[in-house]
């Protein structure tokens, strides 16, 4: 989930990607599923969720031009939450290859903190959901 702001006239990079829209209530993908892609949200909001003991716990809303999914594609494979569409959504999905290609032509140290940052973060991720 980043701050990235596309360019208007290229969306620097994005537009030749394929497109996705989802209304509002429906799920982009469940806590569990693969994760193959992530995804720029272009038009809309959404909620990233996860389910615990204590049923529904809202971990963010995101907006316009935050990534989301990337946890997945990164790291272990299957999605860590839940995202649902607060309202008529559009996005751009980039394919997880694309990502982890680009990755694995970046030195090993590169490689090695990107590793531990999303290691870190799916601990805290795990101890958040179960509060």
């Amino acid at each position: 989930m980043s701050n990235y702001r596309p360019k208007k006239k290229d969306a620097d990079g994005f537009a030749d990607l394929p497109r996705k829209t989802l209304s509002a209530g429906a799920y982009l993908f469940l806590e569990g599923d693969p994760g193959s892609s992530l995804y720029l949200l272009t038009k809309g909001q959404v909620e990233v969720f996860k389910v615990g003991s204590q049923g529904e716990k809202v971990l963010a809303n995101l907006g316009t031009y935050q990534i989301l999914g990337e946890m997945s594609v990164l790291h272990k494979g299957i999605r860590m939450a839940s995202v649902r569409a607060l309202e008529d959504c559009e996005f751009y999905e980039l394919p997880g290859q694309i990502i982890r290609d680009h990755l694995n032509n970046q030195p090993l140290w590169f490689r090695l903190v990107i590793e531990s940052l999303l290691s870190k973060l799916n601990v805290m991720n795990v101890k958040t959901a179960d509060k």
